[in-house]
């Protein structure tokens, strides 16, 4: 039977709500309200445009697999196929 700390092989099992408190993921949050909040203000441009893109697509199917961690593929496949979709001139006559 597998204990609840650990699989067959002896590896901890992390609970999934930890991603949220881990420093990479605590970083790029920062720094995409940081960039969103000030920076863009401050500094308009290119670089800020893509710190926002960079941490959100960092963050965003981090945040999702947390709740949902039998679909992980399927969040990060469905991320980049959104964020493509979101930066193409298909999706102007959305907006």
């Amino acid at each position: 039977m597998i204990d609840k700390m650990n699989n067959k092989k002896g590896i901890r099992f992390k609970k999934n709500y930890e991603i949220f408190l881990s420093p990479l993921f605590l970083a790029a949050l920062f720094l995409l309200l940081f960039n969103d909040l000030f920076l863009k203000q401050a500094f308009p441009g290119l670089i800020t445009g893509k710190l926002s893109d960079f941490s959100g697509l960092f963050i965003f199917p981090l945040f999702w697999s947390a709740f949902f961690p039998r679909s992980k593929k399927l969040i990060f496949l469905f991320t980049a196929i959104l964020f493509i979709w979101w930066n193409s001139p298909f999706s102007e006559s959305f907006l």
